[in-house]
């Protein structure tokens, strides 16, 4: 059995001394903050984690799809690469 992480959406709950990334009311993670009271990089930090996991279904989604669609001309070396990044992207998305 696997244990499934908390739904998203998540959000940036940012106090004067912590930063922490939130979902229904419970704290999934807290982002360090320099000891000098600078929260600034701890709050970019916590809203990039939850830009990107907010996505990420969608875009596992999305290349998914992409990859399955027939309308590409497979000579074309550009769209080779796309789907070679595409496919390596989806793997690291999919550990």
């Amino acid at each position: 059995m696997s244990t499934q992480h908390t739904p998203t959406p998540w959000q940036v709950d940012a106090s004067k001394h912590s930063v922490s990334i939130v979902a229904d009311r419970f704290c999934v993670a807290q982002t360090a903050t320099a000891q000098t009271g600078n929260v600034a990089p701890a709050e970019a930090n916590a809203a990039f984690i939850v830009r990107a996991c907010n996505a990420h279904d969608e875009l596992v989604a999305a290349l998914r799809e992409l990859l399955w669609t027939e309308q590409f001309d497979d000579d074309d070396p550009r769209l080779i690469a796309a789907r070679l990044q595409s496919r390596a992207a989806l793997a690291k998305a999919s550990k």
